[in-house]
């Protein structure tokens, strides 16, 4: 179902069987009623004006969650969604990668333009990601990426995409060189396709 002209989240008690629920665009301020819909597999709250991440409780089958261009400050509430295998929250004003611990089945983490400078230890218990997306953050430090060794599916990896600014760490002398040779087991880079064997071969000469 998708949702336009739609200030509140209101009314869903007449879908008890959604699966899929699409609010873009709208000035949508609060995440509520989803308890009404607890079969939803899909839900985009997406381009408005959330500032916290809310009533999800009850959502413990969603599996994709989109809430990219709001104004969402910390990543909070995510506890029960251990079914989740999608997250994008780009575009908006975190800081801090936190609270992810519980989604042992994502698979794909856009973090994509916020304000997150650190890494660290806040990804290590996605033994599951596949794609992790860091554009346009203030990650500055080869150090903090090897933080993502701990990442055995890790195979698609943009802390530069050309659809995003670049996060400082992508601008740096020798960036591609380091990252292939700390990550043997990605496929893309940047979006790019690590063509072959001898790219990472390459990079193990050079370091």
């Amino acid at each position: 179902m998708f949702f336009s002209g739609y200030p509140r989240i209101v009314g869903l008690q007449h879908f008890p069987h959604l699966e899929v629920l699409v609010i873009i665009g709208q000035n949508i301020t609060k995440i509520e009623g989803l308890d009404q819909v607890p079969t939803l597999r899909e839900l985009w709250i997406a381009e408005g004006r959330l500032k916290k991440i809310e009533g999800l409780d009850q959502l413990t089958g969603l599996q994709k969650l989109c809430l990219y261009e709001n104004q969402i400050e910390k990543i909070s509430n995510l506890d029960q969604l251990t079914s989740l295998e999608i997250l994008w929250l780009n575009n908006n004003r975190i800081s801090t990668i936190q609270e992810l611990s519980s989604l042992k089945s994502l698979k794909v983490l856009n973090l994509a333009e916020n304000r997150i400078e650190k890494i660290g230890n806040s990804l290590n218990a996605l033994t599951t990601l596949e794609r992790l997306e860091l554009s346009g953050n203030r990650i500055n430090s080869f150090r903090d990426l090897t933080n993502l060794v701990k990442l055995p599916r890790l195979t698609h990896l943009g802390l530069k995409m050309p659809c995003y600014h670049s996060s400082p760490v992508g601008l740096l002398c020798n960036y591609s060189t380091y990252i292939l040779y700390h990550l043997p087991r990605l496929e893309y880079l940047d979006g790019s396709e690590i063509m072959c064997k001898t790219l990472k071969q390459l990079a193990e000469v050079c370091l």
